[in-house]
């Protein structure tokens, strides 16, 4: 990739990182201006459901799919196989996800709120989110295919109206109705972006292409993927189930609220690993060529966290009551530990997805497996000793014991002499 198109990319991601998170404050401050910090709570879990859900809705091929895509250095067939191959998967588990959170409304209700009347509008949050999954499939066709531009307008547009329209529905005094109209919105990305990738869609559904290994391949990023996703997300529902019991709703609203923010201030991070990083350590030629991109990665991500941490700790109080309210200020301990985490957590990332680059599956499940155990491990002895601060505090101190290993990894992982092309990995198997 020349220096130009590199910083038309770097614009875009940018771009739609301040999007994300002026619509992700616009949405965080409504809540928590307009609501109890207990209602508060609710939403955010059902905001936190449909996080998992937009995973889940993706069948969990999303990374893998660009990965792929990039390897395959514009091969059409290739690229076809590999898509179709996605969308086979994604209609299998689609279907598995929606059946399960019908079935099990009540029992999902109850985990994320303690409460069993917000069980209907849960398998609606299901549909509507899964079906926004196929859209993030077609985004990463766009992604894969060097149109990462057009991949981040596509989910612009989606989050646009269903941002627009939840804070219509909040302002009316309907929290579930705009979980609900947040997740609908979305599906719009599915649409721009389905029209966006339309000669590769027709060209993946009608010419004959038996897909038998490419579905054998992709699933191996999905069962991958949709475990690293499903273990910190539902280890944290069952912390947080477990942190309400013993210090209350509104504890739990403080603790959300920290999490959310931490969510907007990480957002830019991600995007950088899934629509930079990952796509530029599949298709290097040779090892040799990590090293740069590792370090340009660790050092924007760190100065970017870093710089929120700053400006964070500069005017705390005045930062609380303009993006939330004077009622969250009690959760300043909590965010603080979460601006730290944030920062710590760049080294992690980093090892993340050098192994899902080079396909050490394994490593790649290890290293979340790994942070959700200590996750849990610290946060439940803090909690049993009283410690009020404990999601902060467990946040920060998992992510800076994950640094050794983090690093240990990346170093042993790019000076092994071994698969010195990387692009050509997958299409010698």
């Amino acid at each position: 990739m020349n220096s130009g198109n590199w910083r038309r990319l770097g614009l875009a991601v940018a771009f739609f990182f301040a999007l994300k998170m002026a619509l992700g404050a616009a949405l965080l401050i409504a809540s928590a201006r307009w609501m109890r910090v207990d209602s508060f709570a609710v939403f955010s879990q059902l905001l936190v459901f449909i996080a998992y859900l937009s995973t889940i809705g993706t069948a969990g091929v999303q990374n893998g799919l660009i990965r792929q895509i990039a390897a395959a250095r514009g091969d059409v067939t290739t690229i076809a196989g590999e898509v179709r191959a996605a969308v086979a998967i994604w209609l299998a588990v689609a279907a598995t996800a929606v059946i399960a959170c019908w079935l099990l409304d009540t029992r999902i209700a109850v985990l994320l709120s303690g409460l069993r009347n917000i069980a209907w509008i849960l398998p609606w949050l299901a549909l509507s989110t899964i079906f926004s999954g196929l859209g993030q499939l077609f985004c990463s066709v766009l992604t894969g295919t060097g149109r990462a531009g057009a991949a981040l307008l596509a989910q612009g547009i989606g989050l646009v109206i269903g941002t627009a329209s939840a804070l219509i529905l909040l302002h009316d005094g309907n929290p579930l109705i705009a979980a609900l109209a947040f997740s609908i919105g979305q599906t719009i990305t599915t649409v721009v972006a389905g029209v966006w990738t339309t000669p590769i869609l027709g060209r993946a559904l009608r010419t004959e292409l038996h897909i038998g290994p490419e579905v054998r391949r992709l699933l191996t990023y999905s069962g991958t993927f949709l475990l690293v996703a499903s273990i910190l997300p539902l280890t944290l529902l069952g912390l947080r189930s477990i942190y309400r019991t013993a210090a209350g709703l509104e504890a739990l609203g403080f603790w959300l609220a920290a999490n959310r923010i931490s969510d907007v201030n990480t957002q830019l991070l991600g995007l950088y690993m899934v629509q930079v990083f990952l796509p530029g350590m599949a298709g290097l030629k040779d090892k040799a060529s990590a090293w740069p991109l590792v370090r340009q990665t660790f050092v924007i991500g760190s100065l970017a966290m870093g710089a929120c941490l700053a400006v964070f700790l500069t005017m705390p109080n005045l930062l609380i009551g303009l993006f939330l309210s004077a009622k969250f200020l009690p959760a300043l301990p909590i965010m603080l530990g979460y601006f730290v985490g944030d920062t710590l957590r760049v080294s992690s990332s980093i090892a993340s997805y050098s192994a899902l680059a080079r396909r050490r599956l394994a490593a790649y499940v290890g290293f979340e497996a790994a942070a959700a155990l200590l996750l849990a491990s610290i946060l439940i002895l803090l909690i049993h000793f009283g410690a009020t601060e404990a999601p902060a505090l467990a946040y920060a101190s998992t992510y800076a014991l994950m640094i050794i290993p983090a690093w240990w990894f990346i170093v042993r992982l790019l000076r092994r002499g071994q698969e010195t092309n990387v692009a050509n990995l997958d299409l010698a198997e």
